[in-house]
């Protein structure tokens, strides 16, 4: 038998919802009031702006900021595996290399440990 789930109530934009599910209901009434935040923002000074007008707004907004964030980490993530790449190489030669002999310079440019 699954456990019981509890009701978490949020108001949003004026509405009031019952959810129900697994999540945390800390993090559900923080995203719930985020939304209530950023559609009270694009609504604006308009009093009885329409809801749905808005919620679709608000939507938009939201996925174009999710499709920012998912560009800005799919970069990072190319910028990385590169930089990963390059230190693997850079590994793998000097694996690859007779050690230096005594008084010849490090790999690093430094001074030899030995």
């Amino acid at each position: 038998m699954s456990e019981p789930t509890e009701t978490i109530h949020v108001e949003i934009f004026g509405s009031a919802y019952s959810l129900r599910g697994g999540a945390d209901p800390a993090s559900v009434r923080a995203l719930a009031s985020e939304l209530d935040a950023k559609m009270r923002e694009l609504a604006g000074p308009a009093q009885g702006a329409d809801c749905l007008k808005v919620a679709v707004l608000t939507a938009l907004r939201l996925a174009e900021e999710a499709r920012r964030l998912r560009r800005e980490i799919s970069a990072r993530d190319e910028r990385l595996a590169s930089r990963v790449g390059a230190l693997a190489e850079r590994l793998g030669r000097a694996l690859a290399s007779p050690p230096p002999e005594p008084g010849e310079a490090a790999l690093d440019g430094g001074r030899p440990l030995g």
